[in-house]
């Protein structure tokens, strides 16, 4: 496949999450990515990654798992309604299926850091312009959360992560203090979406990568500014900090108990009506109750892929290990359990769980090794442990939402884990497959 082609389609597929409230960018992205895996299997220019035969594991299963129960039909495929709502989670990780059967240089990964180092400097500069006004066009619920040009604020949140994440460990492995800078100042935009789910997984990061480098002095350092940034938060972001500190109470663990001792809401039930503060901590408690119910009548295999949302389900099977919900009123939908893990074992079970966490281990394992392998190419070691970072911080996410299944956060962390596979693989061929080339870094990487 062409270099320039495969940056071409990384930057449509990242610049289009971006630019998310324009869609068309993430058309043509995605639409390039689908001529790209036409064009390698066409040519058999492409041989596929061990990676890429996991993602169609998946695919194979949701697509098995809902043909079977009647929630998928065929022409879903191609339905923009269906990959809007539960099909999602196909157009999350069709870029890392791109990737994977591809090659790339390094100028590709040259052009993704001057791209996400582009985007930072744009987040930031419009999260200055957000703070004094909290302009409507860059805001999401009630103008209280900054979203820059994404849809929601838990969107923007895992975004500007992903981009604090990649930047602050490419710069510290290459030295390039300009690039740490930046992924620091994204800490503004994350602070200002008011996600939670995203602050929270970001500090599970930092402590993972401290523990990675294992230089406690600068540890120490970091966490004292951290600490500075936490505490600057009533001012800088009055929103995320009143929505965050009322997370530590016993009053709200009280309720989480209550809420889930008491709850029978399902689908189509309407709005969660709840009582007291942290309204949508409770909201979740509701809809894990709700999926661990059906999770436990059929645990094997789930109640079908797609199910969630759908109601008026008629079941058949053995309860308590097979039981599908065979016929229902299908509603396509965004909505979900608010928790990858407890959504994917309510649709698919244990069996779709297995599969989605062989496909996160075995990604975090090639990152490491490559890591390992190629640590004196400063650029490639950067690479390699920025994607081990996304990994963590993705699953960590995956807890509080369903940070697996997100196109806003899994096209650019896919996008990106796919360059980096590519260019492992093309490490591996310049440098492993003739033992007379001894593995010794080009100049560029040398000093980069």
């Amino acid at each position: 496949m062409n270099y320039r082609y495969s940056a071409a389609a990384a930057a449509l597929l990242i610049w289009g999450i971006f630019l998310l409230k324009l869609q068309l960018p993430i058309m043509l992205g995605l639409l390039a990515a689908v001529i790209g895996i036409a064009i390698l299997l066409v040519t058999r220019k492409g041989r596929m990654d061990y990676i890429g035969g996991l993602v169609l594991l998946n695919f194979g299963y949701w697509l098995y798992s809902g043909l079977s129960v009647g929630s998928i039909a065929p022409l879903d495929l191609i339905s923009i309604p269906f990959l809007n709502g539960e099909g999602r989670i196909f157009t999350s990780y069709f870029p890392l299926l791109l990737f994977s059967l591809a090659y790339v240089r390094e100028y590709n990964l040259r052009a993704l850091k001057n791209m996400i180092l582009l985007m930072a400097m744009g987040s930031f500069v419009l999260y200055l312009l957000w703070m004094p006004t909290h302009a409507s066009f860059l805001s999401e619920g009630g103008a209280d959360n900054f979203v820059g040009f994404l849809s929601s604020h838990t969107g923007s949140g895992t975004f500007f992560s992903f981009l604090a994440i990649f930047l602050i460990v490419y710069g510290y492995e290459t030295r390039d203090w300009k690039a740490m800078a930046w992924g620091l100042l994204c800490l503004g935009p994350l602070f200002g979406s008011a996600s939670r789910e995203s602050l929270l997984a970001f500090l599970v990061f930092g402590a993972w990568y401290m523990i990675k480098l294992r230089k406690w002095k600068i540890g120490a350092v970091s966490v004292l500014l951290l600490a500075l940034a936490v505490s600057s938060l009533p001012v800088i972001a009055p929103h995320t900090w009143a929505r965050t500190s009322g997370l530590f109470s016993m009053e709200l663990v009280d309720n989480i108990i209550d809420t889930a001792k008491t709850s029978e809401w399902e689908p189509g039930d309407g709005d969660i009506l709840l009582e007291g503060r942290q309204q949508n901590v409770l909201t979740r408690i509701t809809f894990w109750t709700y999926a661990l119910g059906r999770f436990a009548e059929s645990p094997l295999v789930g109640i079908g892929f797609g199910r969630y949302n759908d109601t008026f389900l008629h079941f058949t099977g053995l309860e308590g290990l097979v039981y599908l919900a065979t016929d229902g009123e299908k509603n396509l939908s965004v909505g979900n359990a608010h928790n990858s893990y407890i959504h994917l074992l309510c649709e698919s079970g244990l069996i779709g769980l297995f599969l989605i966490l062989w496909l996160w281990i075995a990604l975090y394992i090639r990152f490491g090794r490559a890591a390992r392998t190629f640590k004196h190419l400063r650029l490639s070691l950067a690479l390699f442990r920025a994607c081990q970072g996304l990994v963590v911080f993705c699953m960590f996410a995956a807890l509080t939402g369903h940070a697996l299944g997100a196109p806003s956060l899994m096209i650019p962390v896919g996008t990106t884990f796919g360059i980096a596979l590519a260019y492992h693989r093309y490490l591996k061929y310049a440098f492993l497959r003739d033992p007379a080339v001894p593995p010794v870094p080009v100049p560029s990487q040398a000093t980069a």
